[in-house]
């Protein structure tokens, strides 16, 4: 009689161990992917692209906007991209991460920033990164020479010329900003730089030269007709040919 409740109180022993152990086993289970977090990447002070000094949504942009995103730490380095307008999420392993965004339109360099998080396990964890513009875009705006009436309207994808009250000018879009060495063969005795290429989508009156140096015509490349000077900070454009054969060129400065 003995052996017997011995034998029953093992198994139920047994069977109570197994019990526990399988509760134990569905609880472990139930937080498989806790040893990652989501990270969620707000743009600028307002948790969106509208925060830019540029808004990129008043100027038709917003969608042609590529983020590249680079997540690296805690021996990671994750890098995806997402579209302007999207939201910026993506689930990581636990950790500190650096987040970098790096970005462009059309290509172009257009704004940048950084900013760094802790991943906690199974939560989401929200990053601000305040975006900077490129360098370059500091020359958006209205130029003017120095001595004429022109004016020279830039943004992130278009310029416009003005000659005078005739209405003679020209525009040129899809822009793409070349960077220029010192003694460029077409710019010589000009600091580093950028010539603006682009495409010549209207004129009146005399029209810009295009790649090859000839007048152009609609849809023709335009490059080094305009050209930004980073350390002076003036905008040049060819104007016309000298008595000596030498190009004359136009100097504006920002206002």
């Amino acid at each position: 009689m003995g052996l017997l409740m011995f034998i029953k109180k093992s198994l139920f022993g047994l069977i109570f161990v197994l019990f526990i152990l399988t509760i134990f086993s569905n609880c472990f289970s139930s937080f498989e992917g806790y040893d990652s977090g989501t990270i969620s990447i707000n743009l600028g002070s307002s948790g969106n692209p509208r925060s830019l000094i540029y808004p990129p949504e008043q100027h038709g942009i917003l969608n042609d906007l590529i983020y590249n995103i680079t997540l690296s730490g805690n021996g990671n380095n994750i890098t995806f991209t997402a579209k302007g307008g999207e939201s910026i999420r993506r689930s990581v392993p636990v950790g500190h991460y650096n987040v970098k965004i790096d970005v462009s339109y059309k290509d172009n360099p257009y704004a940048s920033g950084s900013n760094s998080v802790d991943v906690k396990s199974g939560q989401n964890n929200s990053v601000t990164v305040n975006m900077k513009f490129d360098p370059r875009a500091d020359f958006f705006g209205t130029w003017h020479n120095v001595s004429t009436t022109e004016t020279a309207l830039i943004n992130v994808n278009k310029l416009v010329y003005t000659r005078d009250n005739s209405g003679e000018g020209h525009t040129i879009e899809n822009l793409t900003w070349i960077p220029k060495q010192v003694n460029d063969i077409s710019y010589p005795n000009f600091e580093n730089g950028y010539s603006i290429k682009g495409t010549l989508t209207s004129f009146n009156g005399d029209p810009p030269h295009d790649e090859n140096g000839d007048p152009a015509n609609i849809g023709d490349t335009i490059i080094d007709y305009w050209y930004i000077n980073t350390t002076n900070k003036n905008l040049i454009a060819w104007g016309d040919w000298g008595t000596n054969g030498e190009y004359i060129y136009l100097i504006f400065t920002k206002q």
